[in-house]
């Protein structure tokens, strides 16, 4: 039997996690696109990764150095008719592994390049007001990456930003003068 407070133990847990495949690989002029794939059931599920050079040009991306990049991510339910993955709502009850999967996948991807400053991904709502899938992406995103630094901009979109490397040594943190 199922218990409310394993439920809400779960949330943001990504650990009921399924195994998952890296399928494509691309680049074009501007960014490169990554590919992966997990099921659930009789579901398969598609992960797409953007992931481009972070224009340290901008203020607003002044603390981060030439070659940090950055990364738009996007998931869905893969159908005929979307073989990129459909963010409709299945209503299947699999949430929490669909969700663990995906953190496992971006985990996995951020262990691997250290340079990706940047994720951001624009939650799908029903309407104006609704805040469900922000909440529950809320969740996993401050649970397995606490330290990176969460933020919402006026079109919904949200961005979690990797803190800057301390520039003082190991040595001077222990150590005050």
């Amino acid at each position: 039997m199922i218990s409310l407070t394993n439920i809400l133990k779960e949330i943001g847990d990504a650990s009921s996690s399924v195994p998952y495949t890296h399928t494509d690989s691309g680049n074009n002029k501007y960014e490169t696109v990554e590919k992966y794939e997990f099921e659930i059931g009789e579901d398969t599920y598609v992960v797409t990764m953007f992931v481009s050079d972070i224009d340290t040009s901008l203020d607003s991306k002044k603390d981060y150095k030439k070659g940090d990049t950055g990364m738009s991510i996007m998931f869905g339910l893969k159908t005929d008719k979307y073989q990129g993955g459909d963010t409709s709502r299945t209503n299947k009850g699999v949430q929490y592994q669909v969700m663990a999967t995906v953190t496992k996948i971006l985990k996995d991807y951020v262990a691997k390049h250290p340079e990706l400053v940047e994720i951001s991904y624009e939650p799908v709502k029903k309407n104006t007001d609704d805040q469900a899938r922000e909440k529950l992406y809320q969740a996993y995103v401050q649970k397995n990456l606490p330290d990176w630094k969460y933020k919402k901009d006026s079109y919904g979109y949200i961005y979690l930003n990797k803190p800057p490397e301390s520039s003082k040594s190991i040595f001077s943190r222990f150590f005050k003068k």
